[in-house]
């Protein structure tokens, strides 16, 4: 007993490791897509809305907001914003300078665009550590129209960028983005 307990063997009491330590382990599982698939009557889930909305503490369904850390700016182009124009091979592509660089993670879109014709864009944060080709593949599709309806954009990655592609649309077709907040959701107030 003289030892100071030296020769006894180290035992942890077991307990529940802390939430911040768990977290980044149980992904995908923490995800609400899994959390929630067994249950019969529930949300769609996905990485587009039109109404944002969370699950809050408490566990209620409550409505979200984006808590901003970067904005697409309104863009130079008079009741469009930042502009792309379809060129002949049906493609085009752009970068649109972000209001400040944000750190590389799992983010929430405010976008506001619209489009001439029917056609489908797809939404990325580019990061040094992707090749172009890992950034495309890791992007968000999202449905346009002519009719400007706000969307709540799933989004992964980081820096300083929204890179903007669209593939397979008509020639001369036209895609306006407006202004919108990047950051993370959160309950709303009020």
């Amino acid at each position: 007993a003289g030892d100071g307990g030296a020769d006894l063997p180290n035992v942890l009491i077991d307990q529940p490791v802390p939430y911040e330590v768990l977290l980044p382990v149980a992904y995908p599982k923490n995800m609400y897509s899994q959390v929630f698939r067994d249950l019969r009557d529930r949300p769609e889930f996905g990485d587009v809305a039109y109404r944002p909305r969370m699950f809050d503490d408490a566990g209620n369904l409550t409505d979200a907001t984006v808590a901003e850390i970067s904005r697409i700016p309104q863009g130079e182009v008079e009741g469009c914003g930042n502009q792309l124009i379809v060129g002949p091979d049906g493609t085009v592509g752009a970068d649109i300078p972000l209001s400040s660089i944000i750190r590389l993670g799992d983010w929430v879109l405010e976008l506001n665009a619209i489009s001439s014709e029917p056609l489908d864009v797809r939404l990325s944060l580019p990061n040094p550590f992707e090749s172009p080709e890992q950034t495309l593949a890791g992007s968000t599709v999202v449905g346009l129209d002519d009719e400007l309806v706000q969307r709540w954009v799933s989004v992964s990655g980081g820096g300083n960028t929204l890179r903007v592609d669209v593939e397979d649309a008509p020639a001369g077709a036209s895609v306006c983005i407006g202004s919108g907040a990047i950051g993370p959701l959160v309950p709303a107030e009020g």
